[in-house]
């Protein structure tokens, strides 16, 4: 019952766009799926209750008691995402505890990599007391179509401890105007369909390989 969660203290990297596409790509892969929202903004809750749920379970968990309440859960599911809050608090650290794989989306800025020291902190401090878990990777979002990646991002995710996704998600109008009607990318967006299909192998395949 792997938990894969989307974190990053800094706001408007799409953590909520990339749970609800990716909890809705595995659950057309057959899987079962619960998106769990950490974030008191309670984004993927906004979604789901405009899609009346005619998706997959989303439930609220805004608490630093987070890890505890999806170890009760994560047994009645194939998977399990969490939408992570967008400011370092215990809320962070307790979906950090939770996970087994944690993807850390930034825009594609030095700055934006940078930003994420704080968190990035927070998996290293917890890898060390659990000998390594939970995995982590970075993953370039809201990158602008047709606009080549600067070398000083990938030199700013070179100093990282963590590696980084191949699949770079783009800046796309398909994803908040399916939201803002209660479905999601995939269905109007071939484009958006394969970016995240792509990531979603990449994830499944980290899973497949025993990490």
């Amino acid at each position: 019952m792997p938990v894969i969660s989307f974190v990053n203290s800094k706001g408007g990297v799409g953590k909520s766009t990339l749970s609800v596409h990716v909890s809705r790509a595995l659950q057309l892969k057959g899987f079962n799926v619960l998106l769990v929202d950490s974030d008191p903004q309670a984004s993927a809750l906004d979604w789901s209750e405009v899609a009346e749920g005619d998706y997959f379970t989303v439930i609220g968990l805004p608490n630093a008691s987070i890890d505890k309440e999806i170890g009760k859960l994560k047994a009645n599911y194939d998977y399990v995402v969490i939408d992570g809050a967008a400011k370092v608090n215990k809320n962070i650290i307790g979906t950090i505890k939770a996970s087994d794989l944690v993807v850390l989306p930034v825009r594609p800025s030095p700055v934006d990599v940078w930003a994420t020291r704080d968190t990035v902190d927070m998996i290293t401090d917890r890898q060390e007391i659990t000998g390594g878990w939970p995995v982590a990777g970075f993953l370039i979002s809201v990158a602008e179509k047709g606009t080549k990646l600067s070398t000083e991002i990938g030199a700013a995710l070179d100093d990282m401890p963590f590696d980084t996704f191949d699949q770079v998600i783009h800046k796309k109008a398909a994803y908040p105007n399916a939201m803002a009607q209660g479905q999601t990318a995939l269905e109007i967006s071939k484009e958006a369909k394969e970016e995240i299909d792509s990531l979603v192998n990449e994830i499944e395949e980290f899973f497949k390989d025993g990490n």
